[in-house]
C-alpha cells in the first residue's frame, strides 16, 4: 500500500537527510502490525526506500557598503581649508585714514558659486562680497579700537565658517596749524604806573585824531 506523505512531514524527512551522515544511503519506510508509519536511514526488511528531492538551499546576498571610499562623505568637500581675515591684522593700529579701513579675507580654495562672504564690523553687517571677491574698503571707521570678522553664507543664508575676530585701532593726530585747537594770545604785560603804548591798545577804545 503506498502512502501520500503530507508536505510537512515530507520538509522533516528533508531536514533529517540534510543532517544525516554521509555515509547513509537513503531513507526507508516501513508499517507495523499496528499501521503506523516508521521512517529510518537504516534498511530492514519489508520497507520501501524512499526517494526524496534535493533539500532546497538559500544563500543571503553579500551586502553592499554605499559609504564612500576613504572613509569620508561627500559634505566633507564643502569646507574651505582657509578662511581667515589677513587684513587688518591682530592689534594693529591705523593713523590717518579719514574713516577708511580696507579689509581682505584669505580664503582656499575659492569661493564656490553661490557661497557669499559677509563682513562684520564691531558686530555690525558691512557688506557682501560676491563673485571672487575678498576685499571691500569700510567707511566712517571712527577712532579707537574696533573688531573685524567675516562668514561664508550658502544660497540658504545658512552660516558654513566664520573666521574669527581680529583686534585694530584707530588714530587720528590734530595739526599743529588747527587755530581751534592754539590758545588766544595774550596781551604783553606793562607797567600799571607806566602810559600803555597807543600799538597795544585794541583797536575798538582808541579814538581818532583830528
Amino acid at each position: 500500500m503506498q502512502i501520500r506523505l503530507p508536505m510537512i512531514l515530507m520538509l522533516c524527512i528533508a531536514g533529517f537527510v540534510a543532517g544525516a551522515p554521509v555515509f547513509a544511503d537513503g531513507i526507508y519506510r516501513w508499517e507495523d502490525e499496528s499501521g503506523q508509519l516508521h521512517y529510518s536511514d537504516v534498511p530492514r526488511k519489508g520497507a520501501e526506500e524512499i526517494d526524496l528531492e534535493p533539500a532546497q538551499t538559500f544563500s543571503a546576498p553579500a551586502i553592499v557598503s554605499s559609504a564612500p571610499s576613504g572613509g569620508q562623505s561627500d559634505t566633507a568637500n564643502t569646507d574651505y581649508q582657509v578662511f581667515a581675515v589677513g587684513s587688518p591684522k591682530s592689534e594693529e593700529t591705523f593713523w590717518n585714514t579719514g574713516g577708511k579701513l580696507n579689509v581682505s579675507v584669505n580664503l582656499q580654495p575659492d569661493l564656490r558659486p553661490g557661497h557669499q562672504i559677509h563682513l562684520y564690523l564691531d558686530g555690525q553687517p558691512q557688506g557682501i562680497l560676491r563673485g571672487g571677491k575678498t576685499n571691500m574698503t569700510l567707511q566712517e571707521v571712527y577712532r579707537g579700537e574696533h573688531r573685524v570678522y567675516a562668514q561664508v553664507r550658502d544660497v540658504n543664508n545658512r552660516v558654513l565658517m566664520e573666521t574669527p575676530a581680529v583686534k585694530f585701532f584707530m588714530q587720528q593726530t590734530v595739526s599743529d596749524d588747527n587755530q581751534a585747537t592754539k590758545p588766544a594770545p595774550g596781551l604783553p604785560a606793562v607797567d600799571p604806573g607806566e602810559p600803555v603804548p597807543r600799538s597795544q591798545v585794541p583797536v575798538s577804545r582808541r579814538k581818532s585824531v583830528r
